[in-house]
């Protein structure tokens, strides 16, 4: 007798008698009444007499005090806990199977399938939970889902193996009870349904704001769907954003039903403020704004002519800034064109802060410019003038209480940090994916001081209170708490989250650290995360601004200085003291002038000093502007191109040479590997149209060798190898 994997509170037993194969069930008689048990029995021997599916037949039923002793047949395969894109459609087809057949298997699970060899179903059993009647189906889908999900499975590959596009499904009912298996799964230990039902939430997230953003396309659809709604309609560049802004979105968004904000197109973000503009693309900043609840609808326009957005959604309100139209940066046609349509033009005042994106920009770029060229030092953030009061941003000392009410609850916290100096994309997206962990998403902000500690002088560029507000706004956050610790370990301490989602990354040695072991002592879980915008953070946006301004205001020297690289009368390309930094110094180029001037190529202007050893019209030479100390070159005499073009007795010369080549390295360097790197001129994308072949050194520790420091001189390498090949 051996034991098999049973079900709840089942033993299964396999016997083997006289070369014949039965199970043997034991079911405690208070998980299941008698009349229930046989009738799952006699439903899988229907099933199968049917060749709905294959199943067993019992063959004696007996009982003790406490238990149903089962004897049934022996079906040959074995269970999988782990379903593939296969298992998945093979699971599809015989639940269809079975709801023409008028049943809902209701526990359709890894441990009720058997497989065979080649990974197709042999036999389904344990009919306990089944039920007859369509009325079952749209459950029995949602449960054998879950587990197709939680068990590793493809859930396109269920609804293709179920048929769906040729069923009518009430998939909006199957979605709803599939959240509750999943939960269900959860509850009975499964570390994957946790992900799955963390999955499915940032999914829903995920069209939200899909459906906020709009094309101009879109605006006439929009207008018809909210036809007896009040729309207000705004528009901005929204670079770097700050509460400011959100501050005047809200503000617009309360005289009416509906907000729509147009967002300034890159092009004419870029006629109207300069080249400096855009910092962030119209991409990027409309998405950004779509995460704010109050914003109902994104539209990238162009900020100089606003009429056809206008037309088609005949807005009841403009809401702008009065300055705008002092500016002229608002058209009076636009104006007209709104009252026209039976709409009202609003023309406020800028409120505190009274910062535009244009004058944020300037003032971070000249402080990254003032660091570099005056050393590091600290300065006042940006927005400091201001605490701003929010409703969900508490303090420190608070965090306990608040933390024992949503526990009381029950409910689950997902505890995330961040700086959020200069607030982006990268950081809503990464925000909506840690509150897609739990039900409620508590943040941490570092205070100024500790995020000086951590960042170093100059940052952080904005307040605490002006980083925890904009934060405060999104629609994924229920709390923010700023902290004046340096590391985040005290506040876990208090919160004490049921998730704690963190950023995965090289640096963030999760495994060892502190936090990670307080959290896993007590229960919780770690969820690692990638960055959510890879091509954006806070410290590129001040390097992009810095290099921007830089740009603009210097153009006319660095055109001179890209115009003259190098300003050396006295410069000789050749000399010993120059080859040691010439691949850095800009002197390969003015060597390319020199030989050009002859109407020479470099290669067929070697100079004998250099040369090593020649053979069949082939030399080996240093090279000149090197990688690497010991960078040989393999150069035909006659100028060719293509190693179709060389001849026999040249193949047999760069053989000679490779091989003394690195006989000579061995002696001199003790170098004894190579890279042996072939270069066919202008056909592979090179400077030099001949025909040559690299003997680099090959350093393993090295991990890129274009910039290793020579300490070599070409001239000297080959006087000493030239030396070594006469002493051997």
């Amino acid at each position: 007798m051996r034991a098999l994997a049973g079900g709840w509170r089942k033993k299964v037993y396999l016997v083997e008698k006289r070369g014949e194969k039965r199970i043997f069930c034991l079911i405690p008689k208070e998980a299941i009444k008698r009349r229930r048990l046989l009738a799952a029995i006699r439903l899988e021997e229907e099933l199968t007499r049917k060749g709905v599916i294959r199943g067993r037949k019992l063959i004696e039923f007996g009982e003790d005090e406490n238990h149903w002793k089962l004897i049934l047949t022996y079906l040959p395969g074995k269970l999988k806990w782990q379903w593939t894109k296969k298992e998945s459609f093979e699971i599809g087809q015989i639940l269809a199977r079975l709801h023409q057949a008028g049943v809902a298997h209701l526990d359709l699970k890894p441990g009720n399938v058997l497989w065979d060899k080649r990974d197709n179903i042999v036999g389904v059993i344990d009919f306990e939970e089944a039920k007859l009647g369509k009325r079952w189906f749209l459950k029995d889908l949602a449960n054998t889902l879950s587990w197709i999900l939680v068990s590793g499975g493809s859930a396109e590959e269920f609804w293709r193996g179920y048929g769906a596009a040729k069923a009518r499904l009430d998939y909006g009912r199957i979605e709803s009870y599939l959240d509750q298996f999943l939960h269900l799964r959860m509850r009975q230990g499964s570390p994957k349904a946790f992900l799955v039902l963390a999955q499915r939430q940032l999914q829903q997230y995920r069209r939200q704001i899909k459906t906020k953003l709009l094309t101009p396309k879109d605006l006439s659809s929009f207008r018809r769907k909210y036809r007896d709604k009040k729309i207000v309609l705004s528009v901005g560049g929204f670079e770097l954003l700050h509460w400011g802004h959100l501050q005047f979105l809200k503000r617009a968004r309360a005289r009416g039903d509906l907000l729509v904000v147009a967002v300034a197109s890159d092009f004419s973000r870029r006629e109207a403020k300069g080249p400096l503009f855009p910092l962030v693309g119209e991409k990027t900043r409309a998405e950004t704004i779509a995460h704010f609840p109050f914003v109902d609808g994104v539209v990238v326009a162009s900020e100089l002519d606003l009429r056809p957005i206008i037309k088609k959604l005949k807005p009841n309100l403009f809401y702008t800034a009065r300055q705008d139209w002092e500016n002229k940066v608002r058209r009076p046609e636009e104006a007209v064109l709104v009252e026209q349509l039976g709409g009202k033009v609003i023309k406020t005042k800028h409120f505190q802060p009274a910062l535009s994106s244009e004058e944020m920009i300037e003032r971070v770029a000249l402080f990254k410019i003032r660091q570099v060229l005056f050393g590091v030092r600290s300065q006042r953030p940006l927005l400091s003038r201001f605490r701003i009061r929010h409703p969900r941003v508490i303090s420190f000392s608070e965090l306990a209480s608040w933390a024992e009410k949503i526990r009381r609850q029950k409910k689950t916290i997902v505890f995330t940090s961040g700086s959020f100096d200069l607030f982006h994309l990268g950081h809503a997206r990464f925000l909506q994916k840690a509150r897609s962990c739990g039900q409620v998403l508590v943040v941490g902000v570092p205070s100024n001081q500790s995020m000086t500690q951590t960042k170093g002088l100059g940052r952080p560029i904005v307040d605490q209170w002006a980083r925890a507000a904009v934060v405060a706004e999104l629609a994924w956050v229920d709390q923010v708490v700023i902290f004046p610790q340096r590391t985040i370990l005290e506040l876990l301490k208090v919160l004490k989250p049921e998730v704690f989602f963190t950023v995965k990354e090289s640096w963030n040695r999760l495994t060892s650290s502190p936090e990670a072991k307080l959290v896993r002592d007590y229960g919780g879980k770690i969820v690692r995360s990638e960055r959510q915008g890879p091509g954006i953070s806070a410290s590129k946006m001040i390097d992009k601004a810095a290099g921007e301004l830089i740009r603009i205001r210097f153009a006319p020297l660095m055109k001179l200085a890209e115009e003259n690289p190098v300003l050396n009368a006295d410069f000789d390309p050749y000399a010993l003291e120059s080859q040691l930094g010439a691949r850095h110094r800009g002197f390969y180029q003015q060597v390319l002038i020199e030989v050009a001037k002859k109407k020479q190529c470099v290669f067929c202007d070697l100079k004998e000093k250099y040369i090593i050893a020649e053979r069949g019209g082939v030399v080996l030479t240093v090279a000149l502007f090197p990688y690497i100390d010991g960078h040989l070159l393999i150069i035909p005499r006659r100028h060719c191109q293509s190693l179709t073009e060389l001849k026999a007795r040249e193949w047999q010369a760069v053989k000679y040479l490779t091989q003394l080549g690195l006989k000579l390295l061995k002696k001199e360097l003790g170098q004894e590997n190579v890279w042996f790197l072939e270069r066919e001129g202008s056909r592979a994308g090179k400077t030099v149209s001949h025909l040559h072949f690299h003997l680099i050194p090959f350093v393993p520790e090295l991990v890129n060798w274009h910039y290793q420091r020579i300490t070599l001189a070409p001239q000297k390498l080959a006087e000493k190898l030239r030396q070594k090949r006469k002493s051997s």
